[in-house]
């Protein structure tokens, strides 16, 4: 398997939340943004940790459940908490066999009955990537709407679309 959706994606995750979070100002982590509805960075930050937590916890007994969440607050309050957080899933996801079923139980509106979906840790892992970068792209509109300095343009950019913007240019 090409790892580039191992824990690289991961990795590459942590990378631009810790350059972000490097550059927040003090209290910016938990303070309500107009621009994303009300919602803080941290709370952003949060949603991406529980999803890559239902990742290592289905890893571990064989059902992934992304609506079964903690929503810590602790984890939307503390940035030093959050990354500690993303550096543990990293170091367990690094020792898993990304070929592993799983099941992922899926809810498809509210009140339906979820249903169990096969799946692969590979493929969950991609998916909790994916779904990372459509959030870091969120935090960027909020960390930009509150700061005079602005993240890299590559913040929260899908690697396709990266890609395409390189062909453009180059072509």
């Amino acid at each position: 398997m090409d790892n580039e959706f191992n824990p690289i994606g991961l990795s590459a995750i942590l990378g631009q939340l810790k350059t972000m979070i490097s550059g927040l100002k003090p209290g910016m982590y938990n303070q309500a943004l107009e621009v994303l509805n009300g919602a803080t960075i941290g709370k952003h930050i949060r949603h991406i940790h529980d999803f890559y937590k239902a990742v290592v916890q289905g890893a571990a007994d064989g059902i992934i459940d992304y609506n079964r969440r903690d929503r810590d607050e602790a984890i939307e309050n503390s940035p030093e908490l959050a990354i500690q957080q993303f550096e543990l899933w990293l170091s367990m996801l690094e020792t898993l066999d990304t070929d592993n079923e799983v099941l992922v139980c899926a809810s498809i509106g509210y009140g339906a009955t979820p249903a169990m979906i096969k799946s692969s840790l590979e493929r969950e892992m991609m998916y909790a990537y994916d779904h990372a970068i459509h959030h870091l792209a969120l935090i960027k509109i909020g960390f930009d709407s509150a700061h005079d300095q602005r993240l890299p343009a590559d913040f929260g950019v899908a690697p396709s679309t990266l890609h395409h913007h390189k062909n453009l240019t180059n072509g």
